[in-house]
Parts: C-alpha cells; structure tokens; sequence
C-alpha cells in the first residue's frame, strides 16, 4: 500500500480557537498511532500546504 496524505484544515473567526484545536487534533493523532507523521502548520508560513495565496498564480503564459 502507498503513501496515504491527508489534509485538516481548521476555518473559523479570529480569536476562536482555529490554532488552539489544531494542536488538540495533531496531539491526538500523534498518541493514537507514534509512526504517524502529524505536523501542525500555523497560518502565515510559507511551507503551508494549503497557501495558495503566496504560490498560485497565473501568468501571461
């Protein structure tokens, strides 16, 4: 079997706990299973996996 990826994105209001339940949700898979690769991506860093805004353009090409 493969690699298998998966990407959680937490949305919400600023000040509504978007940081504090992604910590929650990557502690919680990292105990359920150690060999996980769990990383918790804070929003504004340029290696976010879902930072299109910095990444995706278009060009005149």
């Amino acid at each position: 079997m493969g690699i298998l990826h998966r990407l959680i994105v937490v949305e919400g209001l600023p000040g509504s706990g978007k940081s504090t339940t992604a910590e929650a949700i990557r502690l919680l898979l990292a105990e359920s299973d150690p060999d996980l690769d769990v990383r918790f991506y804070e929003e504004g860093r340029t290696d976010h996996p879902a930072d299109y805004e910095g990444f995706a353009y278009l060009t005149e090409t």
